[in-house]
């Protein structure tokens, strides 16, 4: 996870989720974005990136979206926040019923998922900080 922000998904949102992303990009002038269709990122884009990198828009519509991969590996990753991050989660008692109680619990659920969460593609029970020189063992 590059980069995330809590918000209302309007065009301030926008600017604060972009502009994070591109300040933690170390080549801005490469990067290719994908977002859904919300105008917020549309109009957001220009303002954050200039002339820096490509930005597409990913409409998903209801049935098959052939030749279009990132659409699996979006819902995948989704579906991982969900399961790992209860409160994401529908009919749930696991909730934040304020923002300034949401905002610093995923602000660490991102940093476990970061760090701490063995990842497979770095093999059997490797975390990114493990991998980076970080940390000997995983946590538990």
């Amino acid at each position: 996870m590059i980069s995330w922000a809590c918000g209302n998904r309007e065009h301030t949102d926008a600017l604060i989720l972009l502009g994070n992303l591109y300040g933690r990009l170390a080549e801005p002038e490469n990067a290719e974005v994908i977002t859904d269709g919300l105008l917020a990122y549309h109009t957001a884009w220009p303002h954050t990136f200039r002339a820096d990198g490509t930005h597409y828009v990913l409409n998903k519509s209801k049935g098959k979206n052939e030749g279009v991969p990132w659409t699996a590996y979006v819902e995948q990753h989704n579906l991982n926040i969900r399961m790992g991050y209860r409160r994401f989660t529908r009919l749930t008692n696991v909730r934040s019923k304020k923002l300034r109680s949401h905002y610093p619990s995923l602000a660490l659920y991102f940093t476990y998922y970061n760090w701490g969460r063995p990842h497979s593609s770095l093999g059997p029970l490797t975390t990114p900080a493990m991998a980076a020189g970080l940390a000997r063992v995983p946590l538990s």
